[in-house]
């Protein structure tokens, strides 16, 4: 996938606040809007690994101004991964 490819997600099962989305042949568990049902297709832009996938959820208001919203989960992992420092260890005596 690239950053950025629209795709369609078939939303499968949900329990305990966690929904299960068929993309492409693999499902995959996300946490969704709770507006969302079972059977709701999904349109969804693939914003990158992080380290697992991060798809954003394009809304009728986000599609009608083209304007992508990152789920809770994925601003966390966004800010968390901007916050990390080198990922190399540190060397002995740098700190």
């Amino acid at each position: 996938m690239k950053i950025g490819q629209t795709l369609s997600g078939l939303v499968k099962s949900q329990a305990h606040g966690v929904s299960h989305v068929e993309i492409d042949d693999q499902t995959v568990a996300m946490r969704l809007p709770v507006q969302v049902a079972i059977g709701d297709t999904l349109r969804l832009r693939f914003a990158g690994h992080m380290p697992q996938p991060v798809f954003m959820l394009d809304t009728p208001e986000t599609a009608a101004t083209d304007t992508p919203q990152l789920s809770k989960t994925a601003r966390m992992l966004s800010d968390i991964m901007q916050r990390m420092p080198d990922r190399t260890p540190p060397t002995p005596g740098s700190a």
